[in-house]
């Protein structure tokens, strides 16, 4: 029994000291310092206690027994804070277990996770945070988080809102924050006001989440959108979408014909764009929707074009499609035409295998070759040739092989053995993948061509000798003005040898006042521009004298097209200059006659009517004046300086009683004076006038309201010499002294032809007179001699 008791003892110490060993290290954490204190001093009592019933440690015991009822309760009461202190250690331990899983926890979760004080400071961040940011837990603990964003003073107004109860928390919203390596990263953020226990904001917690991957996805999702949209709006083949009543909901045919506005949904029937095709489209799309079965019309005319229109109906409508394929139907017709034109072509044209053996030759092949093209089928390309042409050949189809084609001249073999050139074109022809499929060939019979190259071979030196000894001066020049080619007629024109003039510039053989002006004309005909024709050129033959010609110029081209040369011909015209030099010296003086009968003619005249003598003349200034004034030909002048001074040849005929008669003329005598226009016509009407000087004479008092004489012409029936002379006659009479009358002045003479513009006289030819005598201040003179240069006076 002692045994048991003292093992009981032995077991009770050890459960002392252990328990003292736990205070020691961990439960004083579970109680306050004063407690532990107590306990530890009762735990040390009841260890002494213990150990000296043990050991039997007399007097120590005898101190206990006195006290041993207070030992008694000691005992209890420390095991009573022995399982207070045991239940505190394990409570908290599991806190510090559940502290670390909700640390694990937290670094862990996968979405960014941090705390900010009152002052926006980083006071906590998890692990998936500063992964996503690349940064270190050290990088951001205590640093501003909106230092960590891409737009730091905006982010900072809204955390510090925030904090200071500006802005309500709680609803997520986005921002970009700045990656460590500088990249933006869009992020979804979520905040969570953290107040104290006086209910006071202390800080902010908030989530982060990445949201890159989302904001792709929503624009790829918007550019599919976009995608699918303009599928449809912007794909060539015409798409109608209609509901089951024909009403069209969509349609990007509608678009592209209403400048991309869309029509209400139900304005606009199906059948409105129906109506022009050939069979009812409208009646065709209900049937479809009714049978719910797809229908397709392949080649639906519709005005002037072929459509291919397929009707898809699905629940509650259908879709039409509309595809113009009239550029197809003409590919097609193309097509036939061109396999008609193969078949017309009058080149032969030959298909062959990669063995040489023919697959398809053209009626034009198959004639110059005697066969029919069903005898061609079949053969060989060898049986075109002859043996000697086997080596030839056996290095052509090499040559086609490596590069694809050959083309040159070969002979071919007909069917009665007799052998003709041809010019022949090789091509390979290969598949889609490029590989090899067979040859094509063009051949044509140059047996006429190789006739005709003999012929001009043979002719070349009749040619030469034809250029040489041609009755016409040729030569050729380089771009630089350089004989190249001469042939003898000009060199011996020009007294030269052909050696002495090959190498020369032609302008060396041209008279010196002539040489810059032809070197112009050579630079501007070298360049391509378009020049007037030469006038006559005077060269200078080897002995010095000159020599007249013609010259004749024609472009030389390379093959590239550009100017290379320029050949010339020339033709003496000496012989004829001098001819005209000599018709020009007796036209001059014929023309000199003409002038002198005309004056002497004019001088009559005025013998017999001496008191308007010099009216011819004065006349003539004025009409030549304003002829010179109208810019007319030297011609026209002269037409009307020769009828001028003769207009009056007429009065002739007429007494001299009556021309100086000093009082009013009867109607007979009236008469009498008007016959001296045709009087003077039968004049001069059979001299051989170079002008109508005669019809002038007959004219000049004609009006061109038809009120003139002697025969009543009207406007576009009188010459315009006749207008402009009738106008100076005018003029002058009225400004001269008659014998019937004084001098009425040039004043009235205007007024009268300015009031009867555009009735009697000519309203242009008015116009010019009056402009010669009020802004030219126009004069007559009265100097006798022919005015071949009127006097005007400005």
């Amino acid at each position: 029994m002692n045994l048991i008791i003292s093992a009981l003892d032995i077991i009770s110490s050890l459960t002392i000291l252990t328990s003292i060993v736990f205070l020691a290290y961990g439960w004083r954490r579970a109680l306050y310092p004063s407690v532990n204190f107590f306990f530890t001093g009762l735990l040390t009592l009841i260890l002494i206690y213990t150990l000296c019933n043990v050991c039997e440690w007399t007097w120590i015991n005898n101190i206990f027994d006195d006290y041993g009822d207070l030992v008694g309760i000691l005992i209890p009461l420390m095991w009573g804070f022995f399982f207070y202190a045991f239940l505190q250690q394990s409570t908290e331990q599991e806190l510090k277990n559940r502290d670390i899983q909700f640390k694990e926890l937290f670094d862990e979760a996968p979405i960014g996770y941090h705390e900010i004080d009152a002052k926006g400071r980083i006071t906590r961040v998890n692990r998936t945070e500063l992964i996503l940011l690349g940064y270190s837990e050290k990088e951001m603990l205590g640093k501003p988080v909106w230092d960590f964003t891409d737009k730091p003073e905006i982010s900072r107004r809204s955390v510090m809102d925030k904090i200071k109860g500006l802005t309500p928390p709680g609803h997520q919203f986005e921002r970009i924050y700045r990656h460590k390596d500088g990249t933006l990263l869009p992020v979804l953020i979520e905040d969570k006001i953290l107040k104290d226990e006086k209910g006071r904001i202390v800080g902010i917690r908030s989530t982060i989440q990445d949201i890159t991957e989302r904001k792709i996805t929503i624009e790829k999702l918007k550019e599919s959108e976009e995608f699918s949209r303009a599928l449809f709006e912007y794909n060539p083949i015409e798409t109608i979408v209609v509901n089951d009543k024909g009403e069209i909901i969509n349609f990007n045919l509608a678009q592209k014909k209403s400048n991309y506005r869309m029509p209400r949904i139900g304005d606009v029937m199906y059948k409105d764009y129906a109506g022009k095709h050939e069979i009812d489209m409208y009646a065709e799309l209900m049937r479809c929707i009714r049978s719910g079965k797809t229908k397709t019309f392949p080649e639906q005319r519709y005005l002037g074009s072929f459509l291919s229109i397929t009707i898809t109906p699905f629940p509650k409508g259908a879709i039409i499609t509309s595809q113009d394929i009239t550029e197809r139907k003409r590919a097609e017709e193309e097509i036939k035409k061109l396999g008609s034109a193969v078949e017309q072509s009058i080149d032969g044209i030959v298909i062959s295998d990669l063995e040489s053996k023919i697959t398809y030759v053209n009626n034009a092949f198959a004639q110059i070759h005697g066969y029919s093209p069903e005898e061609m089928v079949g053969m060989k390309i060898e049986e075109l040739h002859n043996n000697e042409q086997n080596d030839e050949l056996k290095k052509w189809i090499k040559q086609i092989e490596a590069q694809g084609q050959w083309a040159g001249e070969i002979s071919h073999i007909r069917k009665d053995g007799t052998l003709f050139p041809t010019h022949t074109s090789v091509n390979l022809l290969r598949d889609e993948k490029g590989n090899p499929t067979g040859v094509l060939a063009t051949c044509r019979d140059i047996s006429q061509r190789k006739f005709v190259e003999e012929a001009l071979r043979s002719s070349e030196e009749r040619y030469r000798e034809l250029w040489e000894n041609a009755p016409i001066a040729y030569h050729i020049l380089d771009k630089n003005g350089i004989i190249i080619s001469v042939n003898r007629t000009e060199a011996k024109m020009l007294g030269y040898k052909l050696n002495e003039m090959l190498g020369k510039p032609i302008f060396d053989f041209i008279v010196p006042e002539q040489r810059a002006e032809a070197k112009k004309r050579f630079l501007l005909k070298i360049s391509g521009e378009h020049i007037p024709e030469a006038e006559d050129r005077i060269y200078l033959s080897k002995d010095g004298k000159k020599i007249h010609v013609t010259i004749d110029d024609v472009l030389e081209y390379d093959r590239e097209g550009k100017i290379a040369s320029i050949r010339t011909t020339m033709l003496d015209i000496s012989d004829r200059k001098k001819m005209e030099e000599e018709r020009e010296k007796s036209f001059r003086q014929l023309k000199k006659a003409f002038e002198e009968t005309i004056t002497a003619l004019a001088s009559a005249v005025e013998t017999r009517d001496l008191y308007t003598a010099g009216h011819q003349r004065r006349v003539t200034q004025l009409a030549c004046a304003m002829a010179k004034e109208m810019e007319l030909p030297d011609d026209q002048i002269d037409a009307i300086r020769m009828a001028g001074l003769i207009h009056d040849i007429g009065k002739i005929s007429v007494p001299a009683e009556i021309l100086g008669k000093p009082s009013k003329l009867t109607t007979i005598e009236m008469d009498l004076i008007k016959t001296h226009p045709k009087v003077g016509y039968d004049i001069l009407k059979n001299v051989g006038f170079p002008w109508p000087v005669a019809k002038i004479v007959l004219q000049h008092h004609e009006r061109i309201n038809g009120s003139g004489y002697p025969q009543g012409l009207k406007e576009k029936d009188i010459l315009l010499e006749t207008k402009i002379l009738s106008v100076a006659d005018v003029v002058e009479a009225m400004a001269s002294y008659r014998p019937y009358r004084e001098a009425l002045g040039i004043d009235a003479a205007l007024e009268e032809i300015s009031k009867n513009r555009g009735k009697l006289y000519d309203p242009r030819v008015v116009d010019i007179c009056l402009k010669l005598f009020k802004e030219k201040r126009f004069k007559f003179t009265d100097n006798p001699a022919v005015p071949s240069v009127p006097s005007v006076n400005i």
